[in-house]
């Protein structure tokens, strides 16, 4: 049964699964100790990447996850100045 979990989340997203796919597998990580804490971090994961996608469509997303165009400049100055340091 752990082959067929790890070979069900990762052809598909865990939310595109099907209702009864879903539960199989959440009674599957609830009692198997070897893929209990791996998968259902692989789920959470995936719950917040659904959230995150659904956000962005409907375009609501918080000012707040975005780079200030200051910081952005920093994060692009300091990847510059490595590629030159590595370089030498």
């Amino acid at each position: 049964m752990c082959r067929q979990v790890a070979k069900a989340l990762k052809e598909k997203r865990y939310w595109e699964l099907p209702p009864h796919k879903r539960a199989g597998i959440r009674i599957h990580i609830a009692l198997c100790a070897m893929c209990g804490k791996y998968h259902t971090q692989v789920i959470e994961f995936e719950k917040g990447v659904q959230h995150f996608l659904e956000e962005e469509e409907k375009g609501t997303l918080h000012e707040d996850l975005h780079l200030s165009a200051d910081a952005g400049a920093k994060i692009k100055a300091a990847i510059h100045d490595e590629a030159e340091h590595r370089a030498e």
